[in-house]
């Protein structure tokens, strides 16, 4: 692979053929195409929505604790400094390639930077928790064997007869259950924002091809793990992307990652692993002894403690010293995983499957213990436990309510009962967006519907139709 692909600049329109002149820099304010990537991404209501998405604990006490939107801030400015440090570290093979100019060191921070920004776009209400709620149901649909969706179930005897339609209802009922936020963000960025089918947010081949952690299709993910890139109606569009940005396409529908992936994944294994020890502390979960231990060990590691005695005999707050203790945590393993791409950049640019950055830090061992204490205190505490529970119902119950009237506006719309026209008219339809009457169109329309939601939006929604809270007129 070569870096003159690997960023280019060339704008993804959603269509067939698209334009063979990549795009110059923006004639009046001389914006660069990765710089527009950004505010394109930074101004979406996607973007928006996610300062009320659950990072870690739904309806947070603390305006302290980080939301998905001050964590997607976080792994932002994380993937800007591991670039910089790349260009120190890879400088020699990047000399070899004649790449240490200023733009393109500009261009790959920039691409990192916005792909940051959109990794976690997909992702429904409260956390990766909505994910399952969603993949459960639509299994639990499946084994009901419905007249409408019954298609998708493996029992069913309605099996297309030829080949090319067995296979393609085999990738639509991979993409709803074993739906991903991963391959819903790839959807938000191509179709679902900005110019809606007409290429969405019309990003370039680069942002897109970072983006992708998982660049290939939902045939290829399993009951163990349900990860995969992009849905089988966007996979012309994440072909298109892939060639574009020159990866390699290691089998049928499976790409290699792009290099700059790797940074992205590594700034969000970063931010979550350490801010979720400092959330934890502030909320009281974890005891200053314990969030210290786990957070001293790994600045240690790249002697990110030169301050921290000073700090100690002044007397400042637990508070102040977990915070310097996260500062040097993360910036450690900035340091240990721009040496680790650098010592593997080969391996990467030639399409190798290698391991996630992070876990080949020299501290790994404290990075395996702070996932443990994080899994066992953080995310099986009570109180998240409490709002998790209340979210499978209130995601269960909305996915139940609208799939009903979908169904019923496919199959004879004019047989709706009262109560199904008032829940269409919630719907989203306009000139832009239609309800789709065929079952994998109709059910991804369902998922993008309730996946958009914020927690509270969610949450609001479920107590008016369930009439716990009656609004008063007006409104």
């Amino acid at each position: 692979m070569s870096w003159a692909s690997l960023l280019a600049k060339h704008r993804f329109s959603g269509t067939a053929a698209p334009s063979e002149a990549p795009p110059t820099e923006h004639q009046i304010t001389r914006v660069s195409t990765f710089q527009e990537d950004i505010d394109r991404i930074c101004y979406s209501a996607a973007f928006r929505r996610l300062q009320g998405k659950t990072q870690v604990l739904p309806f947070p006490r603390s305006d302290f604790t980080r939301t998905r939107l001050t964590h997607t801030i976080d792994v932002a400015n994380v993937g800007r400094q591991i670039s910089s440090c790349l260009l120190h570290e890879c400088k020699d093979q990047l000399a070899a390639d004649g790449l240490l100019s200023t733009p393109f060191g500009s261009d790959l921070s920039d691409v990192v930077i916005a792909a940051c920004f959109a990794h976690d776009l997909g992702n429904p209400a409260f956390g990766h928790l909505g994910e399952y709620v969603i993949q459960h149901w639509f299994s639990n649909q499946c084994a009901r064997s419905d007249e409408w969706i019954g298609q998708f179930s493996t029992r069913s005897a309605a099996a297309p007869a030829k080949e090319v339609e067995r296979e393609e209802l085999k990738r639509q009922t991979h993409d709803l259950l074993y739906f991903d936020g991963n391959a819903q963000g790839f959807r938000v960025l191509t179709r679902l924002q900005g110019w809606r089918n007409a290429g969405g947010l019309q990003l370039s081949a680069a942002v897109l091809a970072t983006y992708s952690k998982y660049p290939y299709s939902s045939l290829h993910a399993t009951q163990a793990r349900k990860k995969y890139g992009f849905m089988h109606s966007e996979s012309d569009y994440a072909r298109e992307v892939f060639e574009r940005t020159g990866l390699i396409e290691i089998e049928k529908g499976r790409f290699c990652r792009h290099p700059l992936a790797f940074i992205v994944e590594a700034a969000d294994d970063i931010t979550y692993h350490v801010t979720d020890i400092e959330d934890a502390f502030k909320d009281g979960v974890l005891s200053f002894a314990e969030a210290s231990i786990l957070l001293k060990e790994i600045a240690e590691s790249g002697q990110q403690l030169v301050r921290y005695d000073n700090l100690v005999s002044r007397a400042y707050s637990d508070a102040d010293r977990i915070a310097y203790l996260r500062s040097g945590a993360v910036s450690a393993l900035i340091f240990h995983v721009a040496k680790i791409f650098a010592a593997r950049y080969q391996e990467i640019m030639t399409g190798a499957n290698v391991p996630e950055l992070i876990d080949q830090v020299p501290c790994s061992a404290a990075i395996t213990t702070m996932r443990d204490v994080t899994r066992d205190k953080i995310y099986r505490q009570r109180a998240k436990t409490e709002m998790e529970a209340m979210g499978c119902i209130v995601i269960e119950r909305l996915l139940d309510e609208f799939f009903g009237v979908i169904k019923q506006f496919s199959l004879a719309p004019d047989k709706m009962s009262v109560k199904q026209q008032k829940l269409y008219d919630l719907l989203p339809h306009d000139n832009k967006i239609t309800i789709p009457t065929k079952p994998y169109e109709g059910v991804q329309y369902l998922f993008d519907f309730v996946s958009s939601m914020s927690d509270r939006y969610a949450l609001d929604l479920y107590r008016k139709l369930m009439g716990m809270n009656v609004p008063h007129y007006p409104y």
